[in-house]
């Protein structure tokens, strides 16, 4: 989770940042087999510079709209200050879109709007695009891709594993933020979402949503309801997230089964406002996507995008954005917007080698990374009949909708979960890379979609008592440690298995403390549930008034607590099965009967080993038996 970041707008301020500096990034450059591939480059974009009488020399070239972003203190106020033209409005945000006269003194403007008690804040309204990763060959071509394995992001990742728990809910929408979506792309036309409240073409706004004919999605950046994409990166975004799999044809993707909302806020130059993207994410909120991925961002924070950010989390929406590629291997961090804002998910890229290409923006501020560099993704290109076609392409634009189509993988699997819960469960489950822990290159690391699927990353569907911890903790029988993990082959004591007894069982925990061992004080961590246990005969002390709460657990043990939770009738003759239990142990009447009725099994060689150690995994297993098998 980032802090957010307010854009401190005085005269020096903007004197430095020159007010009309180029906001650029996370795009990519695309490889289309046997075509020259569709580029984007800083110079493809030649746009009219704002008219301001001031300028440093040493800024690049102005890329900023000329307008001002202002929100009132007041909503009934319903004209603004005559320092400039209003031309929109956000709804939602009560942010005005201001268009400042020609030839005007812009830091004189932002200045009497600030220090006028009617204004909340007023900020410039940045472009926003996608930025270009050039390589160093012009073409980029099939023949030079270094890696065997077309997708190999979906392997390093651990979605084939993932895929085995979890493909993903059709009622799990992501939106995706950028160019438009080629929308009759074979490998994504059947995932489009539909607005089914709106009758296509017909010219009226059916569902009273604000919108005519948004059938499927919106277009931003011209304002109307065909959200094609005439560019190509919002093509390839959205299939890395969402493309339709398992279909003979095309690519896999990351999340199978969710729908993708189509909202264009960047033109066919890869460009887009604050203005332009901020009332994307309202309308994404408002029209029930779950997932909002924006491979796009700029340098400078923004008020109107945390504030729509902020509607957005509070509706239930987790925020994915890429960190951005303007990093180099001399330059300092450098901060991207919305990936700095909070609750956004800022996501850095990783090669195949897990290792942060140069390009890659790092910081405090990314919390997790993903695959980046030469993802193979559906394309829109126009020199190609038809152009559905497929590329390659790097950046942390492609990083990004892997991990928002990891969050609709595991929003699906656990649909309770809060936006905050689901980036925690993702960042937990990612493989720490770089220095240990958190660190500003891979954040909390590199996703893994198995870990993040499963309740405890260190039990996945290979391990062999993978079904059972699963089902256990899928009702809340069981759990793990606060890092993520469970731990499977740690000893369990006699406080942890009674509360994990007392849990499968379901009495209502004691509320008074009684004081029944010496040894349980009212401020140990387990008394209620060892409390509890006695009251309803499930555990015992030992003679000299003590239970031993830090006790390791025996198999003979195990098997006695199980018997007398369950109240099962002890056998009452020996039948010798296992050769280490004779009929003259202390727990072969235990022993027997819960082999008789299904909760243990012994070895192969025979024996059942009474006096090993048991273990978390093993305690788990012979729980679920008890509850869910035995007789």
């Amino acid at each position: 989770m980032k802090r957010s970041g307010r854009f401190t707008k005085n005269a020096k301020h903007l004197k430095e940042i020159a007010a009309v500096i180029v906001i650029a990034a996370m795009a990519f450059v695309m490889n289309i087999p046997g075509a020259f591939p569709a580029r984007l480059a800083d110079s493809d974009h030649i746009l009219p510079e704002c008219s301001t009488h001031f300028r440093n020399p040493s800024a690049p070239v102005s890329q900023w709209t000329g307008e001002i972003l202002i929100k009132y203190a007041s909503n009934n106020i319903t004209s603004t200050l005559p320092l400039g033209r209003r031309v929109g409005k956000i709804k939602h945000l009560e942010v005005h879109r201001v268009k400042i006269p020609e030839g005007a003194d812009v830091e004189e403007i932002i200045e009497k709007y600030e220090n006028d008690p009617r204004v909340e804040f007023a900020e410039l309204n940045y472009l926003r695009k996608a930025f270009v990763v050039k390589p160093n060959d012009p073409y980029y071509s099939e023949d030079q891709n270094p890696y065997g394995c077309s997708q190999w992001s979906l392997q390093i990742t651990e979605s084939n594993y993932g895929w085995d728990i979890e493909k993903g809910s059709g009622d799990i929408v992501i939106a995706v933020l950028d160019t438009g979506i080629d929308l009759i792309h074979p490998d994504i036309q059947d995932k489009i979402w539909v607005n089914s409240d709106e009758i296509p073409n017909n010219g009226l706004d059916d569902d009273k949503n604000g919108y005519i004919d948004d059938y499927n999605g919106w277009d931003f950046a011209n304002n109307d309801s065909d959200p094609t994409d005439d560019h190509g990166h919002g093509t390839h975004v959205a299939g890395i997230a969402a493309a339709e799999t398992d279909n003979y044809n095309g690519i896999a993707a990351m999340c199978w089964g969710a729908k993708i909302m189509p909202v264009k806020v960047l033109n066919g130059y890869g460009m887009g406002t604050d203005y332009h993207v901020a009332q994307g994410i309202i309308y994404a909120a408002d029209n029930g996507a779950k997932v909002i991925n924006m491979s796009l961002g700029g340098s400078f924070p923004s008020t109107t995008l945390q504030n729509a950010i902020d509607y957005a989390h509070d509706k239930g929406c987790i925020v994915v954005a890429a960190a951005g590629n303007l990093s180099s291997k001399s330059s300092p961090p450098y901060t991207c917007y919305p990936a700095a804002c909070e609750h956004v998910i800022a996501v850095s890229a990783t090669d195949k080698l897990d290792v942060r290409p140069y390009w890659s923006n790092y910081g405090s501020f990314v919390d997790v990374a993903a695959p980046g560099e030469n993802i193979l993704s559906t394309f829109w290109y126009p020199y190609f009949n038809p152009p559905h076609v497929y590329a390659y392409g790097s950046g942390t634009s492609m990083a990004a909708p892997h991990v928002s189509g990891l969050v609709a993988l595991v929003a699906s699997k656990y649909p309770t979960l809060t936006p905050d819960e689901v980036e925690e469960k993702i960042e937990l489950a990612a493989d720490d890379l770089g220095p240990t822990g958190k660190d500003d290159y891979y954040g909390y690391g590199r996703i893994n979609t198995c870990q993040a699927l499963v309740h405890f990353r260190d039990v996945i569907p290979i391990y062999w008592a993978f079904n059972e911890i699963e089902f256990m903790a899928d009702r809340e029988l069981i759990s793990g440690y606060p890092d993520g993990l469970f731990r499977p082959a740690d000893p369990v004591t006699r406080s942890q298995f009674t509360k994990m007894l007392v849990n499968s069982l379901g009495p209502t925990l004691n509320q008074e403390y009684k004081g029944y061992f010496t040894d349980v004080p009212n401020n140990h961590w387990a008394w209620q549930y060892i409390e509890t246990a006695a009251d309803g005969g499930l555990v015992e002390g030992y003679g000299d008034g003590k239970f031993g709460p830090e006790d390791i657990t025996s198999r003979a043990q195990l098997a006695k607590m199980l018997i007398l939770g369950l109240g099962i009738s002890l056998n009452a003759s020996y039948k010798g099965y296992f050769t280490d239990v004779p009929n003259n142990h202390w727990a072969w009447q235990y022993i027997e009967t819960a082999k008789d009725a299904g909760i243990i099994k012994g070895y192969s060689d025979g024996s059942f080993k009474p006096e090993e150690v048991v273990r978390r995994d093993q305690t788990t297993v012979m729980i679920y038996r008890a509850l869910f098998e035995s007789r």
